[in-house]
């Protein structure tokens, strides 16, 4: 869902754009067609205003003979007919155009309201906002994984084969409701570790916040757990 909205904040500005500009063409050839049609019928009028008699008079003395006549005249006209018809065809054309902007500026605005409304639920851990998107907080995936690590190392036992030692140096401690401490580190190569502990390993961990230390542990699924600091 995240995908298609920030596709649709991608796609979307442009095809406005060329929507946008496709309507102004359109605009601008219905006023030429309108100002064609309008020098049509004042062709016409000036036609019924010289137009005389037999006897060499004008057939239509007063203006409103002339209207009427003009304009029964550019009834029968096809070429006002067909301008006529093509007008019509281009409103057909432009309220379509115009309800397609309509409904892509409305697509953009809900695309950009949801993207932020997402930001703001994230920035506050909203469970429920970030369940409406298919995501989860990040919190509650961190007590997770505390629960997970000491889940996976009681499975294992205490068996000193499987231990392993490390200098990592720590850069964020957390404990979970559960008590199991959670640590942010860097290991020799630069990479990020997640490492879990309890009791004493716990409070030596928290103490070495921001130093390097040497670490003895077993390998989780996610991470490592820390027996003891070396």
């Amino acid at each position: 869902m995240i995908a298609e909205l920030v596709t649709e904040l991608r796609v979307k500005p442009a095809n406005l754009e060329s929507a946008l500009l496709e309507l102004d063409a359109l605009r601008v050839e219905l006023a030429k067609l309108q100002e064609e049609r309008s020098l049509k019928e004042l062709e016409i009028l000036r036609e019924v205003a010289n137009e005389l008699d037999e006897n060499g008079k004008r057939r239509f003395p007063n203006e409103e003979l002339r209207k009427t006549e003009a304009a029964r005249r550019g009834k029968e006209s096809q070429e006002i007919q067909a301008l006529d018809g093509a007008l019509a065809e281009l409103k057909a054309k432009i309220s379509v155009l115009e309800a397609r902007i309509e409904r892509l500026k409305w697509e953009l605005r809900s695309a950009s309201g949801l993207l932020n409304l997402l930001a703001a639920g994230a920035q506050a851990g909203n469970q429920q906002v970030l369940e409406a998107f298919g995501l989860r907080a990040l919190a509650p995936e961190a007590e997770t994984q505390d629960q997970r690590g000491e889940e996976v190392a009681a499975t294992r036992g205490s068996a000193e084969s499987d231990l392993e030692e490390g200098v990592f140096e720590v850069l964020e401690t957390r404990r979970s409701d559960k008590g199991v401490l959670r640590a942010w580190t860097e290991d020799e190569k630069g990479r990020k570790v997640a490492v879990f502990a309890k009791g004493g390993a716990a409070e030596a961990l928290e103490r070495a916040a921001g130093k390097k230390v040497k670490i003895r542990f077993r390998r989780l699924d996610k991470g490592l757990f820390a027996v003891k600091l070396a």
